[in-house]
């Protein structure tokens, strides 16, 4: 079943009301489907934790104001696996992005505490290669490696 299936679905199940602006508002939008199961993505594939494609220079970024604990990998974006959804024409053609975030309790969402989250992105792919998740980060805030996948709404 399509996404936009899905979509509908949902807005009926729950009785939202005018499901036509429901859609209109996330058509622009990219909408990823994380893959169930644990998987090995390759180095440059959009995935959901595991290990992220980095510069060998690669510093982890750390939460200063939580003791400076390192931050938990959450998911790597490749453009080229993107872009063909890029409706509005407004992202990259090439490079990665990385988000990192506090899963500490004390700052866990905290939008508006410098350094709670970190955005990285790299034009040039032919020099990364997968960086290991620091021994510091709790097993729990270590998410197993899942494959992201662009879908068509």
């Amino acid at each position: 079943m399509g996404a936009k299936k899905r979509i509908i679905e949902k807005a009926k199940k729950y009785e939202c009301g005018n499901i036509d602006y429901i859609l209109k508002s996330i058509i622009p939008n990219i909408i990823f489907s994380v893959s169930e199961n644990e998987s090995e993505p390759d180095l440059l594939d959009s995935r959901l934790g595991g290990k992220p494609a980095t510069p060998n220079n690669f510093k982890w970024p750390l939460q200063p104001k939580s003791k400076n604990s390192h931050l938990a990998f959450f998911f790597q974006l490749n453009f080229e696996q993107i872009k063909p959804f890029d409706i509005d024409n407004i992202l990259p053609a090439h490079g990665i992005l990385l988000c990192f975030g506090s899963v500490t309790n004390d700052i866990m969402w905290e939008q508006e505490i410098p350094d709670a989250f970190k955005i990285y992105y790299f034009l040039d792919t032919n020099a990364l290669s997968l960086t290991e998740i620091p021994e510091e980060i709790p097993l729990e805030q270590k998410l197993k490696p899942r494959s992201i996948i662009p879908v068509v709404v």
